[in-house]
């Protein structure tokens, strides 16, 4: 699908090896530049993001990563349940 200004297309691709770490990374990073988040709120989105690992249920869930001219431009998860 490509963007509203027709730029490069954006390509949903199911996650590889790394991508997880990048969604952290990036919520990390752009969380404290934005909203002054500490170190604290990352080690949280690692919580939740090993939690979905962990639980992952292929029968009920998908995950997506976002391309766009680069290896990731974004990341679509579900919202997060209670074990």
């Amino acid at each position: 699908m490509a963007d509203r200004e027709g730029g490069e297309p954006v390509l949903l691709r199911q996650p590889r090896a790394g991508d997880f770490g990048w969604v952290v990374s990036r919520h990390g990073a752009i969380y404290a530049a934005e909203y002054g988040f500490s170190m604290a709120f990352e080690g949280l989105v690692a919580n939740v993001v090993a939690a979905f690992i962990k639980n992952f249920d292929a029968e009920r869930e998908r995950c997506w990563i976002a391309e766009r001219a680069r290896p990731a431009a974004g990341a679509i998860l579900p919202p997060s349940r209670r074990p």
